[in-house]
């Protein structure tokens, strides 16, 4: 995951609650790195590239991409209100601190459990069942 760029920073579990507490006062050192991927990474990155995630999240694909098909069958079982505002709130976040970018995640609650998705999803939980969620 660091390789890639998905996390910063690892540590032993054993030291993880003062590695958090570090990392929360601001006292860790280093910088974010800009990791350059190899190859192999190269289709995953066109998949979610800006251009074709808004054509997933729009569950479009590409008639013979056959791994942009799973990716679209398994995005149309998720709530799409949910998803699009997730979307929104990683656009907006991108690049700013931690502290900025979770307020600006926190300020969007209540407008996505106001849903109706939200709802049928919680309900489907309680259940034991699959949601079904209709955009509202």
């Amino acid at each position: 995951a660091k390789t890639i760029g998905l996390i910063d920073h690892i540590c032993d579990v054993a030291e993880m609650d003062e590695f958090v507490r570090k990392l929360a006062l601001g006292e860790m050192e280093g910088k974010r790195e800009t990791v350059k991927l190899s190859e192999r990474w190269g289709r995953i990155r066109e998949l979610f590239s800006d251009k074709n995630f808004r054509n997933l999240l729009e569950f479009k694909a590409d008639g013979g991409d056959e791994a942009a098909q799973k990716i679209v069958k398994v995005l149309k079982r998720k709530a799409p209100i949910a998803l699009k505002l997730a979307a929104e709130i990683l656009d907006a976040g991108y690049g700013k601190p931690i502290e900025e970018a979770s307020r600006l995640e926190l300020s969007h609650l209540e407008e996505v459990f106001k849903t109706e998705d939200a709802l049928e999803g919680l309900t489907s939980v309680m259940e034991r069942r699959f949601p079904v969620f209709k955009g509202r």
